[in-house]
């Protein structure tokens, strides 16, 4: 909704402020019937700004206390701001509770209790039909209610500012790893827009890898480590998790663990900051073994000239979708997904140079950080190309056949077997995508500056980025064309006897 309908003017000073009333339903969790923020200028253009950084929060908390009109349960933290709220209607101040003292007993800490009661006799005179009993006659009372609320599932916010008042703010109604990982995909859902087989692999994994944390954490009792605070998982529990996952996936890459180590971060560090939990760190924050995956990284090799030739060959026996990706990734060095995610409309076959616009679309998006790109098409590809049908809608896939959510792994279970199985080769650091270290070994065996070896590849770096940004519409094929022309006639890209 838009923020400028909340923007008032002060007749007498001509400064703006942000007002907006509270839905009825709401008013009493919110804790205040409007909102208003004074915007602190006179500028229409300033306070538009302003007041659509105060509507966003606005928005945020009324989203989350909407599912109090609807009977939904809500987030902890959201629940325990809304008791809070409805203390300080009534000018109670939860912060200033009595709690039990050292060495005091049980008799003398109800009778400071009961005098803390008698002085907050409006809210309780206000809320006493909502209790079963009397909450002026001790604890027992005040157990009973709130564990009535949680017993349903749903605790209500009387409960809850019951537990406040008491001094018992229960360890459940702090976020814990399972709020986390609830709010980290949904928010991470409405952001990334994935295809739907793609977002359910994408919270199978989060799920996956959260579970593994919980069973960490709960030794073995993944029911249990569900249940931890979020302000309670340390780096030595993070540390504890990952060693425990390598042990239990000994095969499993660094640039794996490594990619989880990312995501359970991205995990933590999202919910952090929309729980509004300060002063805490993601516990996987700067977790990621950088110098181990570099190194495993560097394992994945080339073809050799006379393997990329061989594998060439055997494309031309796939079907000719399957070979036409193929070629694509020898030719641009694309990755599979862009190749295969193609659309007619990024193709360009007709003009001085052919080829082809590597960019998101509605199939899908490109890697984080990658750059889009126009790499000119030649050779093989560009032949294949040309002789291929295409089909008449410029907002169909390319390729059909591949161009679906399950596309890409039909696709790479292909090529790969000719790897495999036609070329006999055993070799696990060689694959089909092994087709894009080549082309950039050639790049360097033919000199090609980095910066224009980048911008082909997609790779964003400080120069690849500035030679993007040099041309507002992209940088034209033209300027990548001869770059591409000397890299592929090159006949050796690598010393291959070490």
């Amino acid at each position: 909704m838009s923020a400028s309908r909340y923007l008032k003017k002060s007749p007498a000073k001509g400064t703006y402020s942000y007002r907006r009333a509270i839905p009825a339903a709401l008013v009493a969790a919110y804790g205040k019937r409007e909102e208003k923020v004074s915007l602190g200028t006179t500028n229409l253009s300033v306070a538009l700004v302003a007041a659509a950084r105060v509507n966003q929060q606005v928005e945020k908390r009324l989203q989350g206390l909407g599912g109090l009109a609807n009977n939904k349960r809500l987030p902890p933290h959201e629940l325990t701001n809304a008791a809070r709220n409805l203390l300080a209607k009534h000018d109670i101040h939860p912060d200033q509770h009595p709690t039990r003292r050292y060495g005091e007993t049980r008799e003398q800490f109800l009778t400071r209790l009961d005098e803390y009661w008698e002085l907050q006799g409006e809210f309780i005179e206000l809320e006493e039909e909502r209790w079963p009993v009397d909450l002026t006659t001790g604890q027992e009372a005040m157990t009973s209610h709130a564990s009535l609320g949680r017993l349903r599932g749903k605790p209500d916010i009387q409960s809850i500012a019951v537990d406040l008042l008491s001094g018992r703010q229960n360890a459940n109604l702090k976020p814990t790893l399972s709020d986390a990982k609830d709010i980290y995909l949904r928010i991470n859902a409405e952001k990334r827009h994935r295809m739907p087989l793609k977002q359910k692999k994408y919270e199978q994994t989060i799920n996956r890898l959260t579970m593994a944390l919980a069973a960490s954490l709960g030794n073995g009792r993944p029911s249990v480590g569900l249940k931890t605070p979020i302000e309670d998982i340390g780096r030595v529990d993070a540390r504890d998790c990952l060693d425990a996952y390598k042990k239990s996936n000994p095969k499993m890459s660094a640039a794996t663990i490594g990619k989880y180590t990312g995501l359970l971060n991205a995990m933590f560090t999202l919910a952090i900051r929309e729980l509004d939990i300060s002063g805490k760190d993601s516990p996987f924050k700067a977790m990621r073994d950088t110098e181990r995956e570099a190194l495993e990284g560097e394992d994945r090799r080339s073809f050799k000239p006379d393997e990329l030739k061989t594998y060439i060959t055997h494309l031309d026996n796939l079907d000719e979708q399957a070979k036409l990706i193929g070629l694509l990734m020898v030719w641009t060095g694309c990755r599979m997904a862009e190749a295969s995610g193609l659309m007619v409309q990024d193709l360009t076959l007709s003009g001085d140079i052919a080829h082809v616009k590597i960019r998101p679309n509605r199939l899908r998006g490109l890697k984080k950080g990658s750059l889009s790109r126009s790499p000119a098409l030649l050779g093989g590809v560009l032949k294949g190309l040309k002789a291929y049908k295409i089909p008449s809608d410029p907002n169909s896939a390319l390729f059909p056949r591949y161009g679906g959510e399950r596309g890409m792994d039909n696709v790479s279970n292909k090529l790969n077997t000719i790897i495999r199985t036609k070329m006999n080769i055993s070799d696990t650091n060689l694959v089909a995508y092994s087709a894009r270290h080549t082309l950039k070994d050639k790049f360097r065996a033919a000199r090609v500056e980095d910066r224009y070896a980048d911008l082909i590849m997609g790779h964003r770096t400080k120069d690849s980025s500035r030679m993007a940004e040099k041309y507002g519409t992209g940088t034209p094929p033209s300027i990548l064309h001869e770059a591409m022309l000397q890299a592929h006639e090159v006949e050796t890209w690598g010393d291959f006897d070490k």
